[in-house]
C-alpha cells in the first residue's frame, strides 16, 4: 500500500520545489510553439515538398533539411550573465 506523499510528513517546500522543476522542464516544450528569439518569426516552407525537421534546444531552434543533409537556418536565443 502506498502512503502518499503529503501524508508521510514531506515538507511543502519540497512539493512546491518539485512542481518547479516539472514547469522548466516543460519550458523548451512550450519555446516550440512561441519562439519570439526570431526577429520576425520562423521561417516557413516555400517548396511544399521538401520537409524540415525543426531541431529545438534550449539557447538555439535549427530548421534542418533532411535531403539536403545541411540546416536550413538557425536562430539562436541570448541571455543575460
Amino acid at each position: 500500500m502506498r502512503v502518499p506523499l503529503v501524508r508521510r510528513g514531506a515538507p511543502l517546500w519540497l512539493l512546491g520545489a518539485a512542481a518547479t522543476l516539472f514547469v522548466a522542464a516543460l519550458e523548451p516544450l512550450r519555446a516550440a510553439d512561441s519562439w519570439d528569439a526570431a526577429f520576425a518569426g520562423l521561417p516557413r516552407l516555400a517548396a511544399a515538398d521538401e520537409e524540415i525537421t525543426v531541431l529545438l534546444n534550449r539557447g538555439f531552434i535549427v530548421g534542418y533539411s533532411d535531403g539536403r543533409r545541411n540546416p536550413l537556418w538557425v536562430c539562436y536565443r541570448v541571455f543575460y550573465v
